[in-house]
């Protein structure tokens, strides 16, 4: 069972990458369409295969999805779904379901209303949309027989104004989270560089002294700010060293922990060139500061496929676990204390939180 994509809703829909402007807007859907179009808007892609929870009156709104399980696993979904909501005091809640197929959706979607009116949480709308038309669960259109069963209605929301919206602040919405998590995967002009990087993070590593490290820590800050200043991106010589860095523990907290919400958005796409340039065994640190980053947006999708990526080759390394963790409770950045991460390591043992 996978865990879900947990997206903590930054007022407005969460950047891929910086936009021209700093302003927030809250995305409001007020009918079917909007619901439609606020999902890839808020997720980054357009989801298949999968169930999506969008979250109204709530302190903290955030939004989640999750692959469709198979009929024995609909229960355990439904609870992966509603603990959150309950977490975070949600009011309300729609579901949009991403599938070419469409069987089983009244059943699922009767165990979703049916858990979450219990709870105490009212349900706007459950929705079925196969890319062409969307059915709804409850349907109070004439076109509905006596049973309201939905006949179906065509719907395209590539003109939306929200997904014009996204457009137009310069952000991305992938066609799928494959193509999402593709942006972190090596090109062939990447994986032509994988020795001379390794070979550099290996000599800068051998001769990094623990007694350099606050020296060092200062190099890799500077560094950062200035390729987000100019808009460039380490050689290979550079990164190498960055990946040497970022492999000690304090030169990697120094990387993260000042970072704020304005500066990770600036940061995002720096760390993805840099996770999606990394020889796979040192890719995890780097994949971890990434994933801090975009969860600190509000990207929550990007963020876990960070995660992904780091933890097949570091699957115990601390800020992967932080940040799957925070993803995992909805936590929103803004109550996110990298402390917990300094508390939870043991030492001696494993680094993780």
């Amino acid at each position: 069972m996978t865990s879900p994509d947990l997206t903590p809703e930054t007022p407005g829909a969460p950047p891929t990458a910086p936009g021209p402007t700093t302003e927030p807007v809250r995305l409001v859907a007020r009918g079917r369409d909007d619901l439609l179009a606020m999902v890839p808007t808020m997720l980054g892609f357009v989801p298949a295969e999968s169930v999506t929870m969008l979250t109204f009156s709530a302190a903290r709104p955030f939004h989640a999805r999750v692959d469709l399980p198979r009929r024995q696993d609909e229960e355990v979904v439904v609870a992966l779904l509603l603990e959150p909501a309950l977490r975070h005091r949600v009011g309300r809640v729609a579901f949009v379901v991403h599938s070419r197929r469409g069987d089983g959706f009244a059943r699922f979607g009767r165990r979703l209303v049916d858990a979450f009116l219990d709870a105490g949480i009212g349900v706007v709308e459950v929705l079925l949309a196969d890319g062409d038309r969307v059915w709804c669960l409850d349907c109070d259109e004439p076109s509905a027989g006596r049973d309201r069963r939905c006949a179906g209605h065509p719907y395209d929301v590539s003109a939306h104004p929200f997904v014009a919206h996204a457009v137009l602040e310069g952000r991305v919405v992938h066609a799928s989270r494959e193509e999402l998590a593709s942006t972190l995967e090596p090109d062939a002009a990447a994986r032509t560089s994988y020795r001379r990087v390794a070979e550099a993070a290996a000599r800068h590593g051998a001769r990094l002294a623990p007694t350099a490290h606050g020296r060092e820590a200062s190099w890799l800050r500077r560094t950062v700010r200035r390729h987000l200043d100019l808009g460039t991106r380490p050689d290979d010589m550079r990164l190498g060293r960055v990946l040497a860095d970022l492999a000690e523990v304090g030169l990697r907290d120094s990387c993260w922990e000042r970072m704020d919400r304005e500066d990770a958005r600036a940061q995002v796409e720096l760390w993805r060139d840099v996770v999606r340039r990394a020889p796979d065994a040192l890719v995890g640190p780097a994949a971890g500061v990434l994933a801090y980053a975009a969860w600190l947006t509000g990207h929550g999708a990007l963020a876990w496929c960070a995660v992904d990526r780091g933890r097949a080759h570091a699957p115990e390394l601390d800020l992967l676990v932080f940040v799957a963790r925070m993803l995992e409770q909805a936590v929103p950045p803004d109550e996110g204390d990298g402390d917990r991460l300094s508390a939870d390591r043991a030492p001696g043992g494993p680094q993780v939180a």
